[in-house]
C-alpha cells in the first residue's frame, strides 16, 4: 500500500515539473507584461495546461489581474489545474 501511494506521489510530482515546464520564460515575460484584459482573452482559448503554467509563473498579482478580467467559470477551471484538481476538458472554457 506504501508502495503504490509512493508512486503515485512520484508520477504526480512528474507531472507538476512537465505542467511547469510547459511556460517557457520568455512567454511568461509576454504575458506580464500584457494588459489583463489582453492577457485574459488570449489565455482562455489556450490548452488549460499551458494556460495554468503560465498564470503559475507570472507573480501573483499578474495572475490575479488576468483572472480578474475572466468569465467566473473559466477562471475557477484555470484555478482548479493550477492547484493539481482533475479537470473533464483539455482547454479552458470560452469567455463568454
Amino acid at each position: 500500500k506504501l508502495e503504490k501511494k509512493q508512486t503515485e506521489y512520484q508520477e504526480w510530482v512528474q507531472r507538476r515539473e512537465d505542467f511547469l515546464a510547459k511556460a517557457d520564460e520568455s512567454v511568461v515575460a509576454i504575458y506580464s507584461q500584457m494588459r489583463p484584459d489582453a492577457a485574459a482573452q488570449q489565455i482562455a482559448v489556450m490548452d488549460e495546461e499551458a494556460a495554468a503554467a503560465i498564470l503559475a509563473k507570472v507573480t501573483p498579482r499578474t495572475a490575479s489581474a488576468i483572472l480578474n478580467e475572466m468569465d467566473a467559470t473559466a477562471a475557477a477551471h484555470l484555478t482548479n489545474v493550477m492547484a493539481g484538481l482533475p479537470s473533464e476538458t483539455k482547454k479552458a472554457p470560452n469567455p463568454s
